[in-house]
């Protein structure tokens, strides 16, 4: 039976939306790509634990990010699917709609394990094939109930689909840029100053502690150079507050061996727990050895620390020490400060072997793990290391025995055109600004040319690029010129695009 223009052009819409969801699941799904070298590789990746002690096959915790792009990508997944067969097997289309949902499921969470630095999951693969056959069930109804009328049915809510596409661009692009900043004004002053262990009490660390120092400021080369050479002891706190820093302690033993911190500069220091036995063991001259779990506090909130660090914007933390175990994680903490595992200003810690500094910024987040910064090949390995890590402007350093040992971290190049967005978020948003182009241009043609014109001009890309110039101005950013320069021209591809479509069809 041959099928109308109206019904040909939404089957071929159809086809190309199908096109383009399948390459967002593969690019979503399996970025970024890591090729396993063996099936020892594979099995590991599939059967055996994974970052932090969670099992990766067999891990029921339903995490946000992941059931959020299920649903956000399965679910019209399904529904194009079964749009699709519809027009061509009417009597199998929902069983085979469900069979080609599932096995596209089943090879993303193979193919994670395969060729891809992801974690396959049967939770991952259930909520897949849940969404997809929710898509499927939502279609079954539209399919029965959208016929020729209902084309005009759609037409008619074209403007309040593109304001919604409008809504969730604006929003988008405005939670991509607020965290676009790597400042540090958002730091919490109640937090206390820990050595050796988080206020939690399960990161600790284990191994020998002569000093810290705290500046609010980037040392210079030639001052990181000279304290290398000078040990962190109580004989030697006039070269430290030369540099003026704002917490100084070392640790040394008294007569009864007793005493585990010299307060110099800063807020007290003291053992957390008094009852715990730090006799003999614990104390090495001069140095304090974290052979158990043990922490040092601060006795108040390190409020001046903070302050100080927040005005000018950068800090250095200065230490001396030894691991006694290059295989903890956690990232074990060394110094730090922090309330919990998730809020904190700042962590200097040890990942297997190797130097860890969280910072916390809009962009960082709450713990200052978005974009970690962390040493390579054992940097802590060969006994006692002189440490230095340093943040100024946006710059991450790390120095050992007063040579940088790898390269600045710039948290800005980290940015995707001066945003947060991540590559998948702006593969999304660039379909959505695409797909409401194509809506402008079959606006275009219900209404008076000036009126059409206007009204998909606005719906489009004037309403998101004013909102986000309101926002920049706001927070006193810079626009990335290929930002603004996709939203403008992305949904004017979109109207193009329908606009030649259409002329296709009329020509057949």
């Amino acid at each position: 039976m041959k099928t109308s223009n109206p019904e040909k052009l939404h089957e071929r819409l159809i086809t190309l939306l199908l096109i383009f969801i399948f390459l967002l699941i593969l690019i979503s799904s399996l970025l970024p790509f890591q090729l396993a070298g063996s099936w020892a590789e594979i099995k590991t990746a599939l059967l055996q634990q994974g970052k932090g002690g969670e099992m990766t096959l067999l891990d029921l915790v339903p995490y946000f990010d992941t059931v959020t792009e299920r649903l956000l990508i399965f679910v019209p997944f399904g529904f194009l699917i079964h749009q699709k067969l519809i027009w061509r097997q009417p009597q199998h289309a929902n069983a085979m709609s469900i069979c080609l949902v599932v096995l596209v499921a089943l090879g993303v969470e193979i193919a994670q394990a395969v060729i891809s630095a992801r974690h396959s999951r049967v939770l991952d693969f259930v909520l897949a094939s849940a969404a997809g056959i929710v898509g499927i069930k939502l279609s079954i109804p539209v399919f029965h109930i959208f016929t020729r009328s209902a084309f005009d049915t759609t037409r008619r809510l074209l403007p309040g689909f593109l304001w919604l596409g409008n809504f969730l661009v604006v929003c988008i692009c405005i939670a991509a840029i607020i965290p676009a900043s790597a400042d540090l004004g958002e730091w919490d002053c109640d937090y206390p100053l820990l050595v050796g262990n988080e206020l939690t009490y399960d990161r600790p660390w284990q191994g020998k502690i002569r000093g810290v120092a705290i500046y609010p400021r980037e040392l210079t080369a030639s001052e990181i150079r000279n304290l290398s050479h000078i040990p962190m002891t109580p004989e030697n706190i006039s070269s430290r507050n030369a540099a003026e820093a704002i917490a100084l302690y070392s640790f040394v033993t008294s007569g009864s061996n007793r005493t585990l911190v010299h307060n110099h500069t800063g807020p007290l220091l003291d053992l957390a727990k008094k009852t715990q036995d730090l006799g003999g063991p614990q104390l090495n001259g001069g140095a304090l050895h974290f052979r158990e779990p043990l922490l040092i506090k601060s006795t108040v909130p390190a409020r001046a620390i903070c302050n100080a660090i927040m005005a000018s914007q950068a800090f250095t933390v200065e230490t001396e020490i030894a691991s006694n175990n290059l295989m903890q994680g956690g990232p074990a903490r060394i110094i730090s400060n922090s309330i919990d595992l998730e809020n904190r200003n700042f962590t200097l810690g040890e990942e297997q072997g190797d130097l860890i500094l969280r910072v916390r910024t809009p962009q960082n987040g709450s713990d200052g793990s978005n974009i970690p910064f962390e040493t390579q090949g054992n940097a802590l390995a060969g006994g006692w290391k002189h440490v230095i890590a340093s943040y100024a402007d946006g710059t991450a350093k790390f120095f050992i025995d007063g040579k940088e040992i790898t390269m600045p971290l710039h948290y800005q190049e980290a940015f995707f055109l001066d945003t947060a967005l991540s590559a998948r978020t702006a593969l999304a948003a660039g379909f959505l600004l695409f797909g409401m182009g194509v809506m402008a241009s079959m606006l275009f043609h219900q209404r008076a040319p000036f009126a059409a014109a206007g009204m998909s001009i606005s719906s489009t890309s004037l309403v998101p690029t004013i909102s986000l110039l309101t926002v920049a101005i706001w927070l006193g950013r810079q626009l990335n010129p290929i930002l603004v320069s996709a939203i403008l021209l992305i949904p004017f591809l979109g109207f193009i695009f329908y606009r030649r479509l259409q002329r296709n069809f009329k020509s057949e």
